[in-house]
């Protein structure tokens, strides 16, 4: 039996266990927040981000996105 650090494995199929995840649609709700109680956002921490994946649905919104995982 292979051994390695946690998330390692993962890490590289990562994208593909989460592909039913619909980002875009998570980044339009966060962003409606916004707008409906008039913030002012400039920048957003994601933790837990994983590949980055939604991180990038952010960024492309000029967003500022630091991520952080394990």
């Amino acid at each position: 039996m292979q051994h390695c650090q946690p998330y390692s494995g993962l890490a590289a199929i990562y994208d593909r266990v989460m592909d039913h995840v619909h980002y875009k649609a998570w980044e339009q709700y966060i962003v409606s927040r916004f707008m409906r109680y008039h913030a002012s956002v400039t920048s957003i921490l994601e933790i837990a981000c994983g590949t980055g994946s939604f991180s990038q649905y952010l960024l492309s919104d000029n967003y500022r996105v630091p991520g952080v995982d394990i």
